[in-house]
């Protein structure tokens, strides 16, 4: 199976961001247009919009609340009450799912794990 890649353009690189190291997408608070995306071990920021990496076909990424997109494969564990998502890092990163998409979360990450 090939590994996937985001090809992330920050300034005057481009940076080539393996699918299998991305936790999560999620947008900057108070600046417009800027996404951070957050891996194991570092963090990047560049401009975008979440609706770019949502239509594209990266079956693994799942748009959980309206200001985050997991990647399903690196989810450890699933919060109902508290609404939370924890990764298999070590840094014991976090995200927020909405209630509504919970349930649909849910389901395609079971299915992910077929």
């Amino acid at each position: 199976m090939r590994t996937a890649y985001i090809i992330l353009n920050i300034g005057n690189k481009f940076i080539k961001l393996s699918l299998n190291k991305l936790l999560y997408i999620s947008t900057v608070k108070k600046k417009e247009h800027l996404l951070c995306f957050v891996t194991q071990n570092e963090t990047y920021y560049c401009k975008g919009s979440l609706k770019d990496y949502e239509k594209k076909s990266y079956p693994s990424l799942f748009r959980c609340h309206r200001s985050v997109i997991v990647n399903l494969q690196v989810i450890k564990e699933i919060d109902r009450t508290k609404k939370r998502i924890y990764f298999t890092d070590e840094k014991e990163n976090n995200c927020i799912v909405s209630r509504r998409k919970l349930s649909e979360l849910i389901v395609q990450w079971k299915f992910l794990a077929l």
